[in-house]
């Protein structure tokens, strides 16, 4: 849901990358991460995601762990349904990310 929340802000600066997809070495996801800086949002405690992306050398940029977000903002633990009220992880893993986004942007007009 986070990144969702970024494209919609950033539709022309930001694509969704699907996991599985890159893992089946779908070659324009394969070639993306290669070409572009990646963030990672790992949901994964054993940091399956940036073993993907480190598997096609791909360029990560920065990556989050969910699991440390909600432990910030004390949330339970649940990662599969988010009730309304744990809306506010998806909502603050996209502020995080979009700041990200804005650093890449401003690095690419200098």
């Amino acid at each position: 849901q986070a990144m969702y929340k970024v494209i919609e802000d950033s539709p022309n600066d930001t694509v969704l990358v699907c996991l599985p997809a890159l893992a089946g070495e779908v070659e324009e996801d394969v070639l993306f991460i290669r070409d572009y800086p990646t963030i990672v949002i790992e949901g994964c405690p054993d940091a399956c995601s940036t073993r993907v992306v480190k598997q096609f050398n791909g360029q990560i940029y920065s990556r989050y762990f969910v699991n440390d977000f909600i432990k910030d903002i004390n949330l339970s633990n649940s990662l599969i349904e988010l009730t309304p009220e744990e809306d506010t992880i998806a909502k603050y893993i996209a502020e995080k990310v979009a700041l990200d986004v804005d650093k890449i942007r401003n690095s690419k007009k200098e």
